[in-house]
């Protein structure tokens, strides 16, 4: 029964990470879950790409907070540099059908769920990024250009690593 333990063991981590994300949802201000694991198209450059995106919520005030689940380290620091690092939520964010009142990486641990990104108000404990622009309308205008400029290098064969990149390159 090696199995049988090992299984119980995966439960009772599992169990811990949602206690944890469940104190956190409680510590927000009003929300409704909107979708859950919503498949969404969009077109960048000639591109159509598709995503499914782990959870949009409404937030009091009317606008959506596009949510991704994270168990490992990442966080939205990357989303704030001069050139975009890491895509994922920002193209969510930019091809969102409603006002985005918030981008966010909940990230999972069975200690804490933390929320990081990019909203404004009380929408979620804790600060948003240090890094992100007043309001989040100004935040996506420059994600969507962002965007814009890495698939437009894509499509031409442009696949040059920066040397900001390179230690992200050599680990993979």
């Amino acid at each position: 029964a090696p199995l049988a333990e090992l299984f119980a063991l995966e439960v009772e981590q599992l169990e811990r990470v949602l206690v944890a994300l469940l104190r956190a949802e409680t510590a927000r201000a009003p929300f409704r879950i909107v979708a859950i694991e919503q498949r969404t198209d969009g077109a960048l450059g000639g591109w159509t790409l598709h995503a499914r995106v782990d959870r949009i919520d409404e937030l009091a005030d009317g606008s959506i907070a596009i949510i991704d689940y994270k168990t490992s380290e990442r966080t939205s620091s990357d989303w704030f540099s001069p050139r975009l690092r890491d895509a994922q939520v920002p193209l969510y964010a930019s091809h969102a059908a409603g006002r985005v009142g918030a981008a966010v990486v909940a990230r999972l641990t069975p200690l804490a769920t933390t929320y990081s990104g990019l909203w404004s108000s009380d929408a979620f404990p804790g600060r948003p990024s240090k890094f992100a622009r007043a309001q989040p309308e100004e935040q996506i205008a420059v994600w969507r250009a962002q965007l814009l400029e890495l698939a437009t290098e894509l499509a031409s064969g442009d696949t040059r690593i920066f040397q900001a990149n390179y230690d992200d390159a050599a680990k993979a």
